[in-house]
């Protein structure tokens, strides 16, 4: 196997229960769960999680076609071609204008069937919803004949609990207090990011992989995956002579370099190149030239290793350790990228679905 992504199904279900011990929790599985296989992490959590919440109706298709028996969610205002769709599987619609909510009533009644939506309010983030002021538009929608409601939301700005952050939970209390005696909708503001701002329905995004939201390193979590790829040569490369595409190495002395089977087209970033490091034999090697679409080269002088062996991309090997946050900041971007970016072609292998197999990745 020229390179995988080891995904331990175990800390994904301890870090679900560590973050929702004091209330229920939708689990949020977009993005293929953030790069660790939505199926896969949704069967893992089917009996503990309030709901999935998924980007679009691709994605949801895909778990209620895999028999995930929890409700599965679409955040983000629907898109109205998707409405039909939706109705035919149960899929809970997000809808955060006025006309949209009338084409999902519009497609429930073409079914002869009921619609489901959760209401996105906009708090401060400005990217959808209806206006946290907008009492009417969201009661229109409660009105609506062909539709039940299920809750609810809004989306923190910021990672961690701001000011900003407390102004926007103070907006979105402001309109759940309108209807207090609504004991049937669902109410949800927190995000990884802000997980103890107190509201009723937690959404648990990039933590539960094991990451933190802030991007620093949380001893708090388990991290879930790990991504290695095999050590395919080795060349002793002479002072003066190049390494890799465009000549962007230039060895200042004689020195052995080694071929490492992941490149940008596998979901390691060109930027990684500039102080990026993978892990043989548990020692670090640096990256030496360009990274590749399918390899990039280290530096591996005074390390024991053979061709075949693996190199950690994300993980740890001896007492050495690269985290997502590692290679993020590396490369001057966020974690959810890196875990995201790891490309379909990379297999998944997993383990721990017994609960078993804590913290091993």
């Amino acid at each position: 196997m020229r390179n995988f992504a080891k995904i331990n199904l175990y800390n994904i279900k301890e870090n679900f229960r560590r973050l929702s011990r004091t209330r229920p929790a939708v689990a949020v599985v977009k993005a293929d769960a953030y790069g660790h296989g939505a199926v896969e992490v949704a069967r893992a959590l089917d009996s503990d999680a309030l709901a999935f919440a998924v980007s679009n109706i691709d994605e949801a298709e895909a778990l209620v076609g895999a028999a995930i028996k929890s409700p599965v969610v679409v955040l983000g205002d629907g898109y109205a071609p998707e409405f039909e769709r939706a109705v035919d599987a149960g899929i809970v619609v997000s809808v955060g204008n006025e006309k949209n909510a009338l084409l999902l009533n519009e497609a429930a009644r073409r079914k002869n069937k009921r619609a489901r939506a959760f209401i996105c309010v906009n708090t401060g983030m400005n990217r959808d919803g209806f206006e946290h002021t907008d009492i009417s538009g969201v009661g229109a929608v409660l009105g609506l004949k062909n539709v039940d409601v299920v809750g609810i939301y809004s989306h923190p700005a910021r990672s961690g609990d701001d000011e900003f952050t407390s102004l926007q939970l103070a907006r979105f209390n402001m309109l759940k207090s309108v209807y207090v005696g609504r004991r049937d909708l669902l109410w949800s503001f927190p995000s990884s990011a802000s997980i103890g701002a107190g509201d009723d329905v937690a959404r648990i995004g990039v933590s539960l992989y094991g990451m933190s939201p802030s991007g620093e390193n949380d001893a708090a979590l388990l991290p879930a995956l790990s991504f290695c790829a095999a050590i395919v040569s080795r060349r002793c490369v002479k002072k003066g002579e190049f390494v890799g595409y465009g000549t962007a190495f230039c060895a200042f002395r004689d020195m052995e370099i080694a071929t490492v089977s992941a490149g940008y087209g596998d979901g390691v970033p060109r930027a990684y190149a500039a102080g990026g490091h993978v892990i043989i034999g548990g020692k670090r090697a640096k990256i030496v030239g360009n990274v590749c679409m399918d390899a990039l080269m280290v530096a591996v002088d005074g390390i024991d290793f053979s061709v075949g062996d693996t190199a950690t991309i994300i993980g740890g090997d001896g007492g050495e350790k690269i985290s997502a946050e590692d290679v993020a900041r590396a490369c001057g971007t966020i974690n959810y990228e890196i875990v995201c970016g790891i490309s379909k072609r990379v297999p998944r292998i997993y383990k721990g679905s017994e609960n078993n197999e804590p913290n091993q990745i």
